[in-house]
């Protein structure tokens, strides 16, 4: 497991990045949720896509949520800029582990306005949100 700061950047970026990819790999996805795994057991990427259903191994969460987190309130205090396809790769990983972030809606809002944002992917990952976290406000009032 990932121990020193500059380690866990780099497994925290890749993260990010299979997360993307799989999206990529398989545009159908309909179902999101976290699979109870206490630690990295293999050298892989701890994002599993089975059919149409994407999990994220639990072991990861502890790293991936805050790092996402701290990117994004960074860039939003303007101390760190990110391109945009950054942007929606960070608030897509954001909001699937935690759609109650509401400064991350508002990013995809920007993103939305200024037409770097597919508005029919924007509902899709509001869709995906909600099946992990149907109850979630702000993926509610975002749509």
């Amino acid at each position: 497991m990932a121990e020193s700061e500059e380690e866990v950047d780099v497994l925290v970026q890749r993260v990010v990045k299979d997360i993307t990819n799989a999206f990529k790999r398989n545009p159908n996805i309909d179902e999101i949720g976290v699979i109870p795994c206490p630690e990295a057991r293999y050298n892989r990427s701890p994002i599993v896509l089975v059919e149409n259903k994407l999990g994220v191994e639990s072991w990861c969460v502890k790293f991936l949520l805050p790092y996402v987190h701290n990117k994004l309130l960074l860039y939003r205090q303007r101390k760190h800029w990110l391109d945009r396809e950054a942007l929606v790769d960070i608030t897509c990983t954001l909001l699937l582990l935690n759609p109650d972030f509401t400064t991350a809606w508002n990013v995809r809002k920007e993103l939305l306005q200024c037409g770097v944002l597919n508005p029919e992917k924007d509902l899709y990952l509001g869709k995906l949100a909600l099946t992990k976290f149907p109850k979630s406000p702000e993926t509610w009032i975002h749509r």
